[in-house]
């Protein structure tokens, strides 16, 4: 849409902002008191002041051109927006919502702009669109030239083409934005804008991202004011500004823009760079809530898909359904073989995440052939949910209701209680509704513990009873229903059955606001990862994390600690990427996240991205072992205690946290045990050393200053440790010559170096006749069969690679195995000849990377090759860098050569170094030093 934003408009969002600052501030607690009581009054008024509030709408009325109309009641039925969106339950701040709107008016009448009296009206009796509806009486519109007309009927082509459940053609679209963005169309520069900012179907760029949104922001434009906020929040452009992003992010949730409003309501609400409020945090939170549980179906409403990257690396094997894609394979094995509870299975699968309604409808079918009583209850809702795929037909799920009911099936209880109470299909019967919605909660159905909360509150079918309402909100938010949550916000925020909490309606508005159609970009940020693309995944991450998502908060610092150099081109300094970890492992961990308390510690510990502090160190650490009963964080803590880091040195705590620990993680009994036994030789050390102490030294003399005494305690004591380190030093020494002596006669020390195994510290190459890949190494490799199997298992193979693609990337890939590889690999990194990667770039031309051609996502084989992290090397002399002299199976003859050249060594033929024996003398002399004292 083109339209011209007045800067009558721009003053009027900033008054209005201001006014509402202006109210959070001043709320006093005589204030409070009075919302109470007039809460109270409004409690024990009759049923004409009751709201009406409901759930998500299964049964909506079939359209007019059914052959078959359902029978209507003599109210009709509300529409859904209606039942989901319009929650009237908040009394109390009635009165000053109209003085509110007074003060408002009369600060815009002295600057001369009036306001329709709908304009002030209060946002949450609002029904919430899914775009930002702009005010008639502020905005000029501007009739559409032929150009931009061709511009809009682009960009909505476009977007129907991302937005389908199925063959999504993300490649054709973004190209048909570039011809919207060419004609001056601002919602397709803000499409390519976010996709040059994630990287994920365009390259990654800030800086034209960063100009497309000042071109949007020119035009008013709530979504690049966000997406400037964004980038001057977290870093990405030069000169980066706090206060800037938080003018652009006041302005973008202002005009109505709901990942903004999340945002700011979470930097309220944590005090993230902004003074504290609860109130702020509330409404700003109310609203992207509203928005969120308008969109509200049984399809969408349950399942939330977000995984922490450091859960999934301590257990690889957990599966999920929405990011298992092997599920959806086995279920499909089965339902071909006509196993019912797997085509029940599938059906789910394609209802619940990937909302293919027809697939879901054929699968349910079968299923309920087959004697399923579920899938009766599920081709129900198909039939009473609107969708593209399915048309509406009340009395058909009605009957499939009717036959689930028979057979004591709860899902069909609900749906039929559903039917009764909008009367959708029957004539509406709220008693009937009842005693259906008892018979599924007695089930556990999320929705009819839900829709009998809203009989209770609303007192149809039953006495109103507020109390009983919570009670049944509860049961179905303990099933993850958003709307039981969406419920108990309201009821929290205006005191209703309960004392009046801000901070608890806060938290069940954001747990509300967290289940919007943003939520699914955890699914495409895992698939990435696991994918390999760890930048683009990282960049989603971190916009996820924005919004105050604390497993995306919890997964950008991950990635910042363990994928420091994947993430090189977005923080480039070492000192940088430690600053931003620790900002968001502190967001996560003041959201609740044990492990990311643990490594607040650790950056304290070690100074990573601060100074080093031992105090503040150890206030995580305990903090981390109190409140989540950390194993690590319980170890941390006896070592600082063993050795006086921050804490009183007390070797009794030391071990009561080693105890503590082993008591709370089992896997902590092998180096708690060794540390108990390091702690035991030193107590008995220091035992040894107090007694043997001499009378003269427990009474120093006046001319001996206290200082010294002191000093030389702690001198001792770090003697005594020297003293033991030399010990087991001497030991190993000891240990290691037995062990050279006795195979002495496997090693001959020659004239020359053989060749050496670089990427393994210098491992000797050995046959492997074992290997399933790189077969050409196996005469004589430096890699193993399970390290090749894993090398092999991370990497997964360009989309539409040829033949000869493949091959190259195989090559390169075995390049681990390689005998000669000290010649290309080098300082930890590979050095590639640019002419392979030329050849390799042309052999994957066509191949997709991240759903782009690589012809068209890089402009050459240097390119492609830099993206991957390799070192090039433009030298024609292939004996320095990687190529197919090396990688190929050419190889063979060069392990031939090696072997017949040194064919007097073992396949452990490296020539000792003159260092491991000074070594072992070293290691024999301090053994001999720690005898004689």
């Amino acid at each position: 849409m083109y339209s011209f934003h007045s800067n009558k408009r721009s003053i009027l969002v900033v008054l209005i902002l201001a006014c509402l600052i202006e109210y959070s501030l001043s709320t006093s607690t005589n204030d409070k008191a009075q919302i109470t009581k007039d809460n109270s009054e409004n409690q024990a008024k009759s049923s004409d002041a009751s709201t009406r509030q409901s759930t998500n709408d299964v049964t909506n009325q079939a359209s007019l051109s059914e052959s078959n109309p359902p029978v209507q009641s003599d109210k009709p039925a509300k529409s859904k927006h209606e039942k989901i969106v319009k929650y009237q339950i908040e009394k109390e701040n009635k009165d000053y919502e109209g003085n509110l709107d007074i003060k408002i008016e009369n600060i815009l009448q002295e600057i001369g702009i009036k306001l329709q009296q709908s304009d002030l009206s209060n946002t949450n009796e609002k029904e919430v669109s899914s775009d930002a509806e702009e005010s008639e009486d502020e905005d000029v519109q501007v009739p559409l030239t032929s150009e931009m007309q061709q511009a809009n009927a682009i960009y909505h082509q476009a977007v129907n083409l991302i937005n389908g459940t199925i063959n999504r053609q993300y490649r054709t679209a973004y190209k048909l934005f570039r011809q919207a963005a060419d004609l001056g169309h601002i919602g397709a520069k803000e499409e390519l804008a976010f996709a040059h900012l994630m990287g994920v179907h365009l390259p990654m760029d800030f800086k034209r991202a960063q100009t497309y949104f000042e071109e949007g922001i020119a035009q008013g434009s709530p979504q690049s004011h966000y997406g400037i906020y964004f980038m001057n929040s977290v870093g990405l452009i030069p000169d980066a500004s706090v206060s800037k992003a938080l003018v652009h992010l006041t302005f973008a949730a202002a005009d109505g823009y709901h990942p903004a409003q999340m945002a700011l309501a979470y930097r309220y609400w944590r005090s993230i760079n902004i003074a504290h409020s609860c109130e702020l945090a509330l409404m700003f939170y109310q609203q992207v809530a509203t928005h969120v549980a308008s969109k509200v179906t049984s399809a969408s409403g349950q399942l939330v898909q977000r995984i922490r990257l450091y859960d999934e690396e301590e257990n690889p094997a957990q599966s999920n359904i929405m990011s298992d894609n092997d599920l959806l394979q086995y279920y499909q094995l089965l339902a071909d073989r006509g196993d019912p509870q797997a085509q029940y299975g599938l059906g789910q699968l394609y209802y619940l995440r990937d909302t293919a309604f027809d697939k879901a409808l054929y699968y349910f079918r079968l299923a309920a052939e087959n004697g399923n009583v579920n899938a009766l209850g599920y081709l129900g809702k198909l039939y009473s949910e609107k969708n593209d795929y399915i048309k509406q037909n009340n009395q058909t799920a009605v009957q499939f209701f009717q036959r689930a009911v028979a057979k004591g099936n709860a899902i069909g209880q609900a749906g039929l209680g559903l039917a009764y109470y909008h009367g959708a299909g029957v004539e509406q019967n709220f008693e009937k509704a009842f005693k259906l919605f008892q018979l599924g909660a007695a089930q556990s159905n999320a929705e009819a513990q839900l829709m009998l909360g809203v009989l209770y509150y609303n007192g149809e079918g039953t006495q109103r009873d507020f109390k009983t309402a919570i009670k049944w909100f509860q049961a179905a938010s303990q099933s993850g229903h958003v709307l039981a949550y969406y419920n108990l916000a309201q009821m929290h925020a205006t005191g209703t059955g309960v004392l009046r909490s801000c901070p608890t309606a806060t938290e069940l508005f954001k747990s509300v606001a967290e289940r919007g159609r943003w939520s699914h970009m955890f699914t495409e940020a895992l698939n990435l990862f696991r994918h390999g693309h760890v930048e683009q995944a990282f960049m989603i991450y971190l916009y996820l994390a924005e919004l105050g998502y604390e497993v995306a908060q919890s997964n950008v610092a991950y990635i910042i600690d363990q994928m420091s150099l994947d993430i090189s081109n977005i923080y480039r300094t070492k000192e940088e990427r430690y600053k931003k970890a620790l900002v968001y492992w502190n967001r996560a961990a003041m959201q609740g996240f044990h492990y990311a308390r643990v490594k607040l510690g650790d950056y304290y510990y070690y100074g990573h991205g601060t100074e080093q502090n031992y105090e503040i160190a150890a206030s995580h650490y305990k903090s981390a072992s109190d409140h989540s009963h950390s194993a690590q964080a319980m170890f941390n803590l006896a070592y600082m205690h063993e050795k006086g880091l921050g804490l009183k040195r007390d070797l009794h705590l030391a071990k009561r946290f080693y105890d503590m620990a082993v008591e709370t993680n089992i896997e902590a009994y092998l180096p708690v045990t060794i540390v108990l036994i390091k702690l035991r030789i030193e107590s008995f050390f220091e035992r040894l050393f107090s007694n043997s102490k001499s009378p003269s030294s427990t009474s120093p003399s006046p001319s001996k200053p206290p200082e010294d005494k002191q000093s030389t305690s702690v001198d001792i004591e770090t003697l005594w440790d020297l003293y033991l380190m030399a010990a087991l030093l001497g030991l190993i020494g000891a240990l290691y010559t037995i062990l050279w002596t006795h195979n002495s006669s496997l090693y001959t020390v020659s004239s020359q170096s053989a060749p050496y195994c670089s990427f393994f510290s210098n491992r000797a190459p050995s046959p492997q006749p074992a290997l399933t890949n790189c077969t050409w190494f196996q005469e004589n490799s430096c890699c193993r069969e399970n390290e090749v199997r894993h090398i092999f298992s991370q990497v997964r193979p360009l989309i539409g690679s040829s033949a000869e693609c493949s091959q190259f990337l195989n090559i390169l890939m075995c390049y681990v195995c390689s005998p000669l590889q000290y010649h290309f690999y080098r300082s930890e990194r590979l050095h590639v000849c640019s002419s392979y990667c030329d050849r390799m770039y042309k052999a994957c031309a066509t191949a997709l990377m991240k759903g782009i051609p690589v012809g068209e996502l890089y402009a050459n084989g240097r390119e492609f090759c830099l993206s991957r992290r390799f070192e090039i090397s433009d030298t024609n002399n292939s004996s320095s860098c990687f190529s197919d002299d090396y990688g190929s199976v050419t190889t063979k003859q060069n392990n031939k050569q090696i072997k017949d050249s040194n064919s007097n060594l073992s396949s452990t033929n490296i020539e000792r170094p003159s260092m491991i024996n000074m070594f072992l003398v070293i290691c024999l002399a301090a053994m001999l030093s720690f005898i004689l004292c």
